[in-house]
């Protein structure tokens, strides 16, 4: 009982904040699951403390995702694409989406109304 309690312990302290939003469009983790490799890939590589990087996706259903990936730690970090898909695939599975934050990275997963627009440069 005393080991299951000291991992239980140590697990909670690697989430510093965690959770699932409480409104906002109800999804299913079916319809965007197939995405997080190509979102991880475009999110993923080398981070300095504290830079974020975005990405919007839209699900199979027609909702707008907006992902965060953010670098908490101290010192500059790189993210393979199976931490990446790890963590968000934690707050995809919330009926709204979720965010949670560990010591070095922060996932939030967003899911909107709407569409997702890029920037198109005239050459």
């Amino acid at each position: 009982m005393r080991l299951l309690t000291i991992i239980v312990l140590a697990r909670s302290l690697a989430v510093v904040g965690a959770g699932c939003f409480g409104s906002g469009p109800t999804v299913s983790a079916d319809n965007i699951k197939d995405s997080l490799p190509s979102i991880c890939i475009s999110l993923g590589g080398h981070f300095v403390k504290g830079e974020q990087r975005y990405q919007c996706v839209t699900d199979a259903a027609g909702i707008k995702w907006d992902f965060r990936l953010k670098h908490k730690g101290d010192s500059s970090r790189e993210i393979s694409n199976f931490e990446c898909q790890d963590g968000f695939s934690k707050e995809i599975t919330c009926e709204h989406g979720g965010r949670t934050g560990y010591k070095n990275w922060e996932y939030s997963a967003d899911p909107n109304s709407g569409n997702c627009y890029g920037i198109v440069l005239d050459d």
